[in-house]
Order: C-alpha cells, then sequence, then structure tokens
C-alpha cells in the first residue's frame, strides 16, 4: 500500500470537520518518508504463511511455496520475525487440503497440523497479467486480502474487516505483447511485487517500498 508523499503538510493528524460533530482523520508520513506498520506481529511465535489462490491461480503449488517464502524472508529482513518464527513452506504444502471425505480443511487446522501459533493468510482474488483479455499488451495486476489468524481459537485476530487487509498491485502497461513463452517470467516478478506489499504490512519501511 503505497501513501502518497505530502512534504509541504505537516507531519500531525489532521481533523477535518465534516458535519459538524463527525470528524475523519487525515494520517500523513512523516517527513522522513517512513510508513509505519499496519500491525505489529506478536514476536517469539510460530508462524506459517499461507497461499491461498483457489479465485485466482498464481500458478504451480510450487508457486505458491515460492511466493509464502519470499513474503517470510521480506518479514525477516523488514525484522518484523525471525528465521525461527518460520514454519518452513514446504511443510505447509504438504499438508492434505481436504479430509478423506473432500471436506475441506480451516486455515486452523492447516495451522495446527504444522505447529504454528499463527497463520498469515493470503488470499488472492485477482492474478493477472493482461489488462483485460481483448488487449495483447501485458499489465501485469494483482490483488489480495491478507488476514492474521490465532491457531488456538481459529480467531481472526487482524484486521477487524473480515476479507482482510487489501492489497493492490498494478504495473504500467509494458509495451510488450503478451506471450506465453513468457508469462512464467512476469508471473515471478507479479508473485515479488505482491510478497513485497504483504510483507510491509508488519514492519515500517521507507514510502519508495
Amino acid at each position: 500500500m503505497k501513501i502518497p508523499q505530502l512534504w509541504a503538510l505537516p507531519t500531525l493528524a489532521l481533523l477535518i470537520n465534516l458535519t459538524g460533530c463527525q470528524f475523519a482523520t487525515l494520517f500523513l508520513p512523516d517527513p522522513h518518508g517512513r510508513i509505519k506498520a499496519e500491525y505489529k506481529l506478536p514476536p517469539k511465535q510460530r508462524y506459517a504463511i499461507f497461499i491461498d489462490d483457489y479465485m485466482a491461480p498464481i500458478g504451480s503449488p510450487e508457486a505458491k511455496m515460492t511466493l509464502a517464502e519470499t513474503i517470510g524472508n521480506y518479514l525477516v529482513d523488514g525484522k518484523a520475525l525471525r528465521h525461527v518464527d518460520l514454519v518452513e513452506p514446504k511443510k505447509i504444502y504438504d499438508q492434505p487440503t481436504e479430509s478423506p471425505e473432500g471436506k475441506k480443511y480451516s486455515i486452523q487446522h492447516i495451522g495446527a497440523e504444522v505447529g504454528a501459533d499463527y497463520v498469515i493468510y493470503v488470499n488472492v482474488i485477482e492474478f493477472n497479467l493482461q489488462a483485460d483479455e481483448e488487449n495483447p499488451l501485458v499489465q501485469p495486476k494483482a490483488r489480495a486480502y491478507v488476514k492474521l489468524i490465532e491457531v488456538s481459537t481459529g480467531e481472526r485476530l487482524w484486521p477487524v474487516d473480515l476479507a482482510g487487509f487489501s492489497i493492490d498491485v498494478k504495473e504500467r502497461m509494458s509495451g510488450e505483447m503478451f506471450a506465453e513463452a513468457d508469462k512464467g517470467e512476469w508471473s515471478n516478478k507479479l508473485s515479488q511485487k505482491i510478497a513485497v506489499e504483504a510483507a510491509q504490512i508488519f514492519f515500517e519501511h521507507s514510502a519508495g517500498g
């Protein structure tokens, strides 16, 4: 999530009177271009990162593992977590997602099976490499919702919004024609952008990303 840099205004929360009795708060970035974490992850706990791409497939199971691993690496780089806090992605995706009767397991169940205290759940709902089907030019875009699930209770610890915290990634039209031969490369680049946006939710970072 990118916040515009409004350097001409002081770094204070501005209270704007909308109706005479209702107020909206506009938070501005600090003068050094730092964006605060949306949520600080509880320290010294075990975390599983689960990518759900049922609505918008991002590729093979390996692609989901790679995305989960990349998010984890960014979280470690941003000092939101330690490597020891992370459940190995392969261990997560080796778990069956359905019971023998065909019933889909809950995120809580999967988290418990891999020994996690929390699950960072990333629900990818859009993953496209073209602006639209009629446009042959490459314009990657993706949308996902992120939430934190507490495994012991199965409850959504964050955010308040039931769907999750929305992240949107949209690249400028590249000028290149879409070709199946390049699909893997463009998909990897788009997944990388999702990883950055998802991880930066949980640690302070520069406005430039």
